[in-house]
């Protein structure tokens, strides 16, 4: 009978999600509800900012014992370690989204996200000791000649007359059309219009984790895919450099 009784009360705290701890249950809300409905690339970074800083710091607390002190806390416990505004903004993210959903789902009654709230990047540079650089400062153009620097870099040969880089073409093709990496790796013959002196951004190669019915497994593979945005997707001028 006593056996029965600790098995009956261990299936009540399994399906009570309040009672589960943070790690248990986010994990199977990002397995559940954010794996095939976001791109491959965006769910690496999200599991990846909960197992790197969610849960090394409250992956053992119990749902329902979680308040907003402890959320701002983590916050604040980031910011004062150094860790970028961008990262801890992640974070936030994945917070919001995943205690709405308990919201939602009425597992918890109140959403303590609700009080809590990003710092200003401003205010958080602050406190790191740094300034924001403004914007116009901010941005670097290559001189004329560290873009002949950077020209002979890519084309340096050995000493068997090959080239060092085998894609050094593509350094330079980045360098006149503003292309990420993926973008580059994602042409295609029919991308390019020499006769219009234009190119065709519509795709991208991306590098995520590997994974099997159980989930991520060691190394990364890539993948042919959409672009980040639908404003990603563009058509952009070619100057003789590009062309050539």
């Amino acid at each position: 009978i006593g056996d029965y009784i600790e098995f009956f009360k261990m299936e009540i705290a399994e399906a009570d999600e309040t009672k589960k701890p943070l790690r248990k249950s986010m994990q199977k809300w990002l397995e559940v509800f954010q794996y095939g409905t976001v791109e491959r690339a965006t769910y690496d970074r999200k599991e990846d900012c909960a197992k790197h800083y969610i849960y090394p710091r409250i992956g053992d607390m119990i749902i329902s014992e979680i308040t907003s002190a402890d959320l701002n806390g983590i916050l604040t416990q980031m910011m004062n370690e150094g860790y970028s505004h961008s990262t801890v903004k992640h974070v936030y993210s994945l917070f919001k989204e995943y205690f709405r959903y308990l919201c939602y789902e009425e597992h918890i009654p109140k959403n303590p996200m609700a009080y809590v709230r990003m710092i200003k990047k401003a205010n958080f540079l602050a406190a790191q000791g740094r300034e924001i650089i403004a914007r116009s400062d901010a941005v670097t153009v290559l001189t004329d000649e560290e873009i002949r620097r950077l020209r002979e870099a890519v084309f340096t040969r050995n000493r068997k007359g090959a080239l060092k880089h085998q894609q050094a073409a593509a350094y330079l093709l980045m360098l006149n059309t503003g292309l990420r990496t993926g973008e580059v790796l994602g042409l295609i013959n029919s991308d390019i219009d020499l006769d219009n002196r234009e190119m065709l951004v519509v795709r991208a190669v991306k590098e995520v984790s590997k994974r099997d019915s159980d989930g991520a497994v060691r190394g990364n593979e890539l993948i042919v895919g959409g672009l980040k945005t639908a404003a990603s997707k563009r058509t952009i001028p070619l100057n003789s450099t590009a062309i050539e």
